[in-house]
């Protein structure tokens, strides 16, 4: 990194770059909240902050009591949908650990 304009944790006059924090950007794992060093905060392999947003979203999404209508759009239409999406099952499967 030897130009400066090339520097993450510069803000001045960073409108949307990779790691801006003004929230135009591409965000960062973590939201584009920064680490003590002034580097994006990033979590590693497990995502703390995502995994926790997915839960609450998850367990919004049951309370709201709509999880019977989504079952129900969910099922195949017609006798074809349905053989392929057991179809597209038995593959999943195939591919799971055992």
């Amino acid at each position: 990194m030897n130009n400066p304009k090339d520097d993450p944790r510069k803000d001045e006059g960073d409108k949307g770059g990779q790691y801006s924090s003004d929230g135009e950007g591409a965000s960062t794992d973590s939201g584009g909240r920064r680490g003590p060093s002034g580097w994006p905060d990033m979590q590693g392999e497990g995502n703390r902050d995502a995994a926790r947003e997915y839960n609450e979203s998850q367990r919004e999404f049951v309370q709201s009591g709509q999880v019977d209508e989504a079952a129900r759009d969910a099922e195949p239409r017609t006798d074809e949908e349905r053989r392929e999406m057991e179809r597209a099952e038995r593959e999943g499967r195939s591919h799971a650990r055992k």
